[in-house]
């Protein structure tokens, strides 16, 4: 059994006691590598939160992955950061990798009714650029959010970086006085 059908079968087993209407992290390297549940706790976010992420997932397979990494969490919010792995191929093309991704968005879309963020690849390689701008334009007709997280590949803690640009989007409710306090008192 490969790394992707036993996370795909862990992920089964977890969805089992997982609450609907959270946020779900879907992506590769760089969601796989950042700990969002104890970043949710440690800056007071009170959404349920689950990543759903596999180290050098490509966007050509994430679709075959979706029941079990999305589809069967129902949630409110899906955040996708796929490419990094798809850049570090030899034979990168583009323009297909850009049509994969507008299909797995078309895709998401087509089975949950969740609001969809797609987040820029983070990723030094020397066409991140022009596969930023294609994702950013693709999420734009699709009625996805664009998150620009390019900048954390320049800081010291990129987990972090990540987190802060992504968290004041993670909340599926409006805030109240006592959370804005909390989170206030967080920040201090």
């Amino acid at each position: 059994m490969n790394v992707r059908e036993t996370k795909r079968n862990l992920y089964k087993c977890l969805n089992d006691s997982a609450e609907a209407n959270g946020v779900v992290f879907f992506g590769s390297d760089c969601f796989a590598g950042i700990p969002f549940g104890e970043l949710s706790r440690d800056f007071c976010v009170d959404t349920p939160v689950y990543n759903r992420s596999i180290r050098g997932l490509s966007v050509y397979d994430a679709e075959k992955l979706l029941p079990e990494c999305v589809y069967q969490l129902k949630p409110a919010k899906v955040f996708v950061n796929l490419g990094d792995a798809d850049l570090a191929n030899a034979d990168f093309d583009l323009n297909r990798f850009l049509a994969a991704y507008e299909w797995l968005l078309y895709t998401l879309h087509a089975h949950c009714k969740s609001q969809i963020y797609t987040v820029s690849v983070l990723s030094g390689h020397p066409m991140a650029a022009r596969a930023n701008e294609g994702i950013k334009q693709i999420a734009k007709s699709a009625g996805c959010a664009f998150l620009d997280i390019s900048d954390a590949l320049n800081s010291d803690c990129q987990e972090v970086q990540v987190f802060q640009h992504i968290r004041h989007h993670l909340r599926t409710h409006a805030i109240d006085f006592a959370e804005a306090f909390q989170i206030a008192s967080a920040a201090q």
